[in-house]
Parts: C-alpha cells; structure tokens; sequence
C-alpha cells in the first residue's frame, strides 16, 4: 500500500474553492488546507500523538526555531477553527470566506514554499 500524501488536500481545497463559489465549500477548502499541512509538518517533526497534536505540533516548531513556519500554521488553524465550528465567526474580520480561503492559500503557499527550501518537500 503506498502512503498517502497529504499535499492532495490543497489540490481538493483549491478545486473547491474554484468552482462556484459558495460558504460551504471555501470552508472545506480552508479546513483540508490547514489539514494538509498538518500532516506534513507533524511527520517532518517527528510528533507521533494523537491527543493535542495541533498544539504539540506548533510548540515542536518553536523549540526548533521554526516560529515562521509556526505563525503560519497558526493562522491556517485559527481559520480552521471558524470554517468548523463556528456558524457565524466570532472574530467580525473573518466574515467573507472568499477573503478567508484567500488568506488560507496564501499562507499555504508561504508553508509549501519554505518547506521546500528546507527540504522537507521536493522541490517543483
């Protein structure tokens, strides 16, 4: 069986959130963004938990002096947060979800980008 990889939801996320644009697929979009990215983080770093991976994962990335790749990775959660489980954000600035899968992709593309260069993924 081969391994999956995870960088196939950023090409679901982007087909998404390419087609008619409605709330509920840039939602999805936003939310297998952050997860894609994740799981490539979470194996680069070694981080094997299931419980409290999300934060386990972004103090791993501060221990290692990655606080850029954590930043990012923080704002695609936080997005995350608000396309799963809040119907209305609670943050007003995070309304328009075409801005939100906007910001989304920006910082995946950002991740993507730097992780290449620290050859976590294979370059292009």
């Amino acid at each position: 069986m081969s391994s999956f990889d995870p960088l196939g939801y950023l090409a679901v996320a982007r087909e998404l959130a390419s087609e008619t644009v409605d709330e509920a697929r840039l939602r999805t979009a936003v939310g297998r963004t952050y997860y894609g990215l994740l799981l490539v983080i979470r194996d680069w770093l070694g981080v094997v938990e299931d419980r409290g991976v999300h934060q386990r994962v972004l103090t791993e990335l501060g221990n290692r002096g990655q606080q850029g790749i954590g930043a990012r990775l923080y704002e695609l959660r936080m997005l995350r947060q608000a396309a799963d489980y809040q119907r209305v954000p609670h943050d007003p600035a995070l309304y328009d979800w075409e801005e939100n899968w906007r910001s989304a992709d920006e910082h995946a593309l950002w991740l993507v980008d730097r992780l290449r260069q620290l050859g976590v993924l294979p370059k292009e």
